[in-house]
């Protein structure tokens, strides 16, 4: 039974967001989820950030779902400026998960950035301290043939395989960085943990999904929807297809005789990355290459298995019926800005979509997944209280936006229009009056750390009519900020 004004099933959620019944944000008809009910549907996108849902709304309709705890994705790194609100553009992070309206799910199966940040995880850069001043780059070493070797700061490594010499002994990369969180704000968890957490379960998966996609015209090609690079023990990655002899597989100069073969390899970076010390014991036995997993099938595997739940929920009959809704945060890359970008998500929907047909078809103890895409960036015109000034500046712009009924608008191209020619007016006038701060979090390049901020910790302060913005009019905000100063949205 629903409880006044708390979503307690999948439903009442859905519901309660304006993506069924009557209204400008429905995208289910009674059709439709009967198609998720009987399961011949069996995975659904909803881009949040496209929508006329209400910040207000999506706010409560979260924190009234009990259990609910949606994951955002950022990766292992750097993440104390994101996490206390000292990263200009990025302090969008710290505004959501300020109000309790997710919990971190760090991506962890990242890469090492190079010396000229042209190769690996340039964001997060987890080889780098940079919270000192001036920043300091890690004393990095891979696995050879000699045992572990200073890494050549040119190229990037998958982090999972790196250890870092500290105080005379080496530390695996990720132990190190995951010390690095202890005492900073917010949840974290780790997408290497939860699908290690369920391994026998992922392995079942990938066997099923390499199964299906060697029946296909094109399995080499089918088979990139599952696994699409390799890594070397010595930690380089590489993007390739699976040659197919005989129904015998090769990838990186590895043979596999099955699918269940591939999918046991695929594990290892997986188990690499959740337990360091166990890579540390196990590196002379691994093998010289092992497959990775897609992007696609990551994401798609942490809905199918309830991370936003925390897992399988007990009462699986109301929270995952006619499918599990899975909330999660997206950034700028997974999002974009739409109308102007669309953010990989989008992109990767139809992979996702083939992958969640297997396993629907194959696997009765799934439920079918609305993979509903939160837009943290919307979040990135709250300020914070070190310029307690810029709320009313910012407020200003705010309302210009919902005083014009246009940014509301079907037609995504008139809104987003109207949108542009607001915030055009705005920083002629009433932008002038925010801080550098503010002003440069639209103009710069993205970061995770600002040095010099004579703060611990920053506090986001909502402008009074913030929350009555709808996720789209917020969003596309944003991207005319980021378009008008000159930046890629």
């Amino acid at each position: 039974m629903e409880v006044p004004g708390r979503s307690s099933t999948a439903r009442g959620l859905l519901k309660r967001l304006g993506l069924t019944g009557p209204g400008p944000a429905s995208r289910f008809s009674d059709e439709d989820l009967d198609a998720f009910d009987t399961r011949d549907r069996a995975f659904g996108l909803v881009r949040l950030g496209t929508l006329p849902v209400p910040l207000a709304r999506l706010r409560d309709t979260i924190l009234d779902t009990p259990g609910l705890t949606p994951p955002r994705s950022c990766h292992l790194g750097n993440l104390s400026g994101i996490v206390s609100g000292r990263a200009g553009l990025m302090d969008y992070e710290r505004a959501v998960n300020a109000v309790g309206l997710n919990r971190f799910y760090l991506f962890d199966l990242n890469q090492t950035e190079n010396d000229d940040l042209t190769l690996g995880d340039t964001l997060y850069r987890p080889g780098t301290l940079l919270d000192q001043d001036p920043p300091v780059p890690l004393d990095l070493h891979h696995w050879s043939e000699a045992g572990f070797a200073p890494c050549d700061r040119r190229q990037s490594y998958f982090a999972p395989f790196i250890v870092a010499r500290r105080d005379g002994s080496l530390t695996p990369l990720a132990a190190l960085n995951r010390e690095r969180l202890d005492g900073l704000p917010g949840k974290f968890g780790f997408q290497s943990r939860f699908l290690q957490r369920h391994a026998a379960t992922v392995k079942a998966h990938i066997r099923a999904l390499v199964e299906d996609a060697l029946t296909r015209e094109n399995p080499a090609r089918a088979l990139e929807n599952v696994v699409d690079r390799w890594v070397s023990l010595s930690g380089s990655v590489r993007r390739d297809r699976f040659r197919i002899e005989r129904g015998t597989l090769f990838l990186g100069g590895e043979r596999y005789g099955s699918p269940a073969e591939v999918a046991e390899a695929a594990m290892w970076p997986i188990r690499a990355a959740a337990d360091p010390s166990w890579f540390l014991s196990s590196v002379t036995h691994l093998p010289a290459a092992m497959p990775l997993i897609s992007n696609s099938f990551l994401l798609l595997e942490a809905a199918m298995l309830n991370a936003h739940w925390g897992g399988p929920p007990e009462d699986r009959d109301d929270r995952c019926s006619p499918a599990t809704p899975h909330v999660h945060w997206g950034g700028l890359g997974m999002v974009g800005t739409p109308p102007w970008r669309s953010g990989y998500v989008r992109k990767n929907m139809k992979r996702m979509r083939r992958l969640a047909t297997v396993l629907i078809r194959d696997f009765h103890d799934l439920d079918p997944v609305l993979f509903l895409l939160a837009p943290t960036p919307a979040w990135a015109i709250a300020t914070n209280d070190t310029h307690p000034d810029d709320a009313s500046a910012v407020q200003s712009l705010i309302e210009a936006v919902l005083a014009d009924q246009t940014t509301a608008s079907d037609d995504r191209a008139s809104a987003a229009a109207a949108v542009q020619l607001r915030v055009a007016a705005w920083l002629r006038h009433g932008g002038s009056r925010t801080s550098d701060y503010f002003r440069r979090k639209f103009s710069t390049r993205r970061v995770v750390w600002i040095p010099g901020l004579n703060v611990e910790e920053t506090r986001p302060i909502y402008p009074p009519s913030f929350w009555h913005l709808s996720t789209a009019q917020a969003l596309m905000t944003v991207g005319a900020l980021l378009d008008q100063s000159g930046l890629p949205r």
